[in-house]
């Protein structure tokens, strides 16, 4: 009797032991999954209501709520967000240094953000390189970003690029008008770079005749500079051929395009060759407007009176009061 009392003594003894350690177990088991939680809601107030402050700016999570092509080779992204109005918005890929979203209506303008929306366009052909093929995709993240004063070609500081790359990537897709576009343009930038070298060639050739027949009379190389003088430069030519090519996939005014043409945020070409473009580039300055006009009531849906004030802005399209009065009076209603 006295032996069954110890053994009973000490199985109670191991069995408060046992149950010690299983509490101890339970126990953490139970912080850790609290923690995984508490980690879990972090992450996700976080990811609800993401703004990171970096190099003195405000970066802001955005949500896209639809995307669609154009025949301008762009990805037109629209999107939500919680950032200030006219924050200004960015996508951006790892390969590239400044942004790739812009304005509908002209590439030199950002995108910005009103009453907690935005219409940005990436373009493709920046995106992705070759080879361009349907179902090729970029991943992108588009941000919204307050208190940002650069223009919109200016390359991101190390900082802001690795910031904004932090953020979700949304899954940018080729489609066949896309790829189209893409090649295309790809092909017009090659003919550009086999003219400029066939050019220089030839001039070389005509520099080196010209050297040797130096001792032709000086009314021969009056004539021939007089001959000269009337013949269209090579910049003309190749500020004329870029006209056209910007007025294929965005809509300008004269005043706007001859801004791009020259500016140093754009082409740089002199200020001559870009008039003599503008001159006498093939377009319909009206048809510019309306094409301009439609992106601002279908985009950031505008009243005839904003998309009038927007149109003859010359901090603005800078179209004339009489193409931007057409634009309007035409908008489908």
């Amino acid at each position: 009797m006295h032996n069954e009392s110890k053994k009973m003594i000490g199985f109670k003894a191991r069995s408060k032991k046992i149950y010690a350690r299983h509490r101890w177990l339970i126990s953490i088991g139970t912080a850790i999954v609290a923690l995984i939680a508490v980690v879990t809601f972090s992450f996700k107030a976080s990811e609800s209501n993401a703004s990171v402050n970096v190099d003195g700016y405000k970066l802001y999570k955005t949500t896209v709520t639809s995307t669609k092509t154009n025949e301008s080779g762009d990805w037109i992204v629209k999107g939500t967000t919680n950032a200030p109005d006219d924050a200004k918005i960015i996508a951006l890929t790892a390969d590239n240094y400044d942004s790739i979203g812009s304005s509908t209506t002209n590439i030199l303008d950002w995108a910005k953000v009103k009453n907690g929306k935005f219409t940005t366009a990436v373009s493709a052909y920046n995106a992705i390189d070759k080879p361009y093929k349907n179902g090729r995709s970029a991943q992108a993240s588009i941000v919204a970003i307050d208190g940002y004063s650069g223009e919109k070609d200016d390359s991101l500081t190390s900082g802001l690029k690795t910031a904004i790359l932090d953020f979700k990537k949304v899954k940018l897709t080729l489609d066949d008008a896309l790829v189209k576009y893409c090649n295309r343009l790809s092909d017009d930038f090659k003919d550009n770079d086999d003219s400029d070298g066939n050019t220089s060639s030839e001039s070389s050739s005509e520099s080196t005749s010209e050297d040797d027949d130096a001792s032709n009379d000086s009314d021969k190389e009056t004539e021939k500079a007089q001959s000269d003088s009337t013949k269209v430069s090579r910049e003309e030519i190749s500020a004329l051929s870029t006209a056209q090519e910007y007025l294929e996939f965005r809509s300008f005014s004269k005043q706007g395009l001859y801004r791009q043409l020259s500016s140093d945020a754009g082409e740089k070409f002199s200020a001559s060759a870009a008039q003599y473009a503008v001159d006498h580039v093939e377009v319909n300055w009206n048809s510019q407007a309306l094409k301009a006009a439609k992106s601002y009531q279908e985009d950031q849906h505008m009243s005839s009176a904003q998309i009038l004030n927007q149109l003859t802005s010359s901090a603005g399209e800078g179209f004339t009061q009489t193409e931007a009065q057409y634009a309007v009076n035409n908008l489908p209603k």
